[in-house]
């Protein structure tokens, strides 16, 4: 019998083990120039289909996308780890790298910036957006979790419980609104470019090169973010690695504290509400 193969295992095996600090963050920082590149071609794929009015599958890529950029904010978790001795959290956000809830949790919370408070309201925040399954009652059917309606539904026919009936995919004008402008200036892909320009940023100014993910891990490694660390916690900290960065690279407090590398960690929601696909 072939053993099956466990992707967040490979991965991991790959990153941390027995492999030396710097071969470590080496490997990280090619992978968040990766991921900034290929969200940029499947942002370009999408343009194409929204000037052909193919909403359906532009929302299939639109939602690609960003769980592409979530890898980015996920391998940035681990950067903020001890790569010693965090072995397990380590693990799981190497499966946070496959699971589409978690991504879908990471970009959200991500891209709402400082506007929570505490790690406590992070996380009950992270708990609902992971949650995969909303019941029902006698007159609402139970819904799943956000992903179902941003990937499977625009690609594949499934059978629906709850109407009886085989569904399909589309129609386009369904997704138009998202796209078309139509609702008051929203436009989801355009929402998924702000998320990669803030990438991008961070990367063209040099915050994701290998010395500076290295002196921020010097940093991270000696606190572990949990509901015992609050906004000031985090803020100072960030405000000593700006300054450390500026003496030590030329790269302005200003940049470092409008780059993306400036969010909440989210491991330790990860650690306290696993799930698995």
């Amino acid at each position: 019998m072939t053993k099956e193969i466990f992707r967040p295992n490979i991965l991991y095996d790959n990153l941390f083990v027995k492999r030396k600090e710097k071969e470590i963050f080496d490997l990280l920082s090619k992978g968040l120039y990766s991921i900034s590149e290929n969200v940029k071609c499947i942002i370009e794929d999408a343009k194409i289909l929204v000037r052909a009015k193919k909403y359906t599958r532009t929302d299939f890529l639109v939602a690609t996308a960003n769980e592409e950029i979530a890898k980015a904010y996920i391998i940035l978790d681990m950067c903020r780890l001890n790569v010693d001795n965090k072995e397990s959290i380590l693990r799981k956000l190497c499966g946070a790298f496959y699971n589409h809830t978690i991504k879908y949790a990471y970009y959200t919370i991500y891209n709402s910036g400082f506007l929570l408070d505490d790690m406590k309201e992070v996380c009950d925040i992270f708990r609902a957006k992971i949650k995969k399954l909303w019941p029902g009652d006698e007159v609402t059917p139970d819904m799943p979790h956000d992903t179902y309606f941003t990937r499977d539904s625009n690609l594949y026919v499934d059978f629906i419980d709850y109407d009886q009936k085989w569904s399909i995919p589309g129609p386009d004008d369904y997704h138009a609104y998202k796209y078309d402008g139509s609702s008051r200036g929203y436009n989801s892909l355009t929402e998924t470019k702000k998320a990669l320009d803030m990438l991008t940023y961070t990367r063209d100014n040099g915050l994701f090169n290998l010395e500076i993910l290295v002196l921020f891990n010097a940093y991270f490694k000696n606190f572990y973010f949990n509901e015992h660390k609050n906004k000031k916690d985090l803020l100072n900290l960030y405000k000593k690695i700006a300054l450390d960065i500026e003496n030590k690279y030329s790269i302005t407090k200003e940049i470092f504290c409008n780059s993306v590398l400036t969010r909440w960690p989210l491991y330790y929601c990860l650690e306290k509400n696993s799930t698995k696909e």
